[in-house]
């Protein structure tokens, strides 16, 4: 068992150009993860600019989301609910109603969201 076949021992100059290469390969993988991390960065700063409302736009979605809370959604009947069939028939007339069809602009939908009834 102590034959060892000198052509299967890597030289020492291949050894190190497979060095060089994953140290390459190591420090490429870095600089992708580094770059993706600042586009990560640079995107969420410019969502959070975008997205800042004002205080018109607050005051304005606070007055659409108690009016669909009120007028729509009937929140006093919604708060009434004690059993699993009063749940459905919430559900599947008065919420259905408002979110299908000839119901809510979809413009709106978004608040109905914001306010917690999707």
């Amino acid at each position: 068992g102590g034959n060892v076949n000198m052509d299967d021992i890597p030289s020492l100059f291949d050894l190190q150009k497979r060095g060089k290469e994953q140290k390459n390969r190591r420090r490429w993988d870095t600089r992708c993860r580094c770059m993706e991390f600042l586009l990560f960065l640079v995107c969420e700063i410019v969502f959070f600019i975008i997205a800042k409302p004002d205080a018109k736009y607050t005051l304005s979605t606070n007055r659409a989301a108690h009016h669909i809370e009120e007028i729509y959604l009937k929140a006093s009947e919604f708060k009434e609910i004690r059993s699993s069939n009063a749940y459905a028939d919430y559900l599947n007339n008065t919420l259905g109603k408002v979110l299908v069809s000839p119901g809510m602009n979809s413009s709106n939908v978004f608040v109905v969201g914001a306010v917690g009834y999707l």
